[in-house]
């Protein structure tokens, strides 16, 4: 269900593509963890959470452990410029209370 136009971030045209994936869990969920916030581009959030979701399917004990780093402090971890308010919609995506703040001269626009 992904448009041509935006699969070509992930996938060259024209070419049967297999992802395969060797990580140490530790790492995978250290990355899970920063890659799976919604404020990163779709197509690399979606490969993580199908990634989750299939460790999970394999091994349900790793449900409690593979979460986004905001969802283990409920506050917004994303340290980007751009506002997290109407992109993520979590209860704790709220600029005031962010972690980070990237201050007024980093931001563009």
């Amino acid at each position: 269900d992904i448009s041509y136009q935006d699969a070509r971030f992930i996938i060259p045209e024209c070419t049967e593509t297999y992802i395969q994936m060797t990580y140490p869990l530790r790492t995978f969920i250290d990355t899970y963890a920063y890659r799976g916030c919604t404020m990163f581009q779709w197509e690399h959030v979606h490969v993580m959470r199908e990634c989750r979701r299939l460790l999970v399917e394999a091994h349900p004990w790793l449900d409690p452990y593979l979460k986004i780093s905001c969802e283990k402090i409920q506050r917004c971890t994303f340290m980007g410029w751009e506002s997290v308010e109407e992109q993520c919609d979590l209860p704790w995506a709220v600029e005031k209370d962010r972690v980070y703040r990237p201050s007024d001269e980093l931001k563009i626009g």
